[in-house]
């Protein structure tokens, strides 16, 4: 974050399956989108498993990025019950880490 530039990722990953842009508070960022799927839906739940990640920039510098998955081996023991215990103004960062683990992006 704050060093990988979007040369950098293209260099490491090819060039994305989608590329986007939007603005955030007057400025414009480009994000680059990657995914891989796996095969037919799954006899379980029907579910096709695929990755994708999401990789944010701005002015042509890594500033976010995110991952999500369907496959079986990614999956997390995330409690949405405990989603409730966080308080907008309230829960810090350190507590949020301590209750959920750590994210999947940034």
């Amino acid at each position: 974050m704050g060093k990988t530039t979007e040369a950098d990722l293209r260099q490491r990953f090819g060039d994305p399956y989608r590329e986007g842009a939007t603005n955030k508070n007057g400025e414009a960022i480009k994000s680059l989108s990657y995914a891989h799927a796996a095969g037919a839906a799954s006899l379980v739940g029907g579910v096709t498993p695929a990755r994708g990640q999401g990789f944010y920039f701005w002015n042509a510098v890594l500033v976010g990025h995110e991952f999500t998955s369907s496959f079986d081996e990614d999956k997390t023991d995330f409690d949405a019950s405990k989603v409730q215990q966080i308080k907008s103004g309230e829960t810090t960062e350190a507590e949020v880490l301590a209750l959920l683990g750590k994210p999947q992006g940034a």
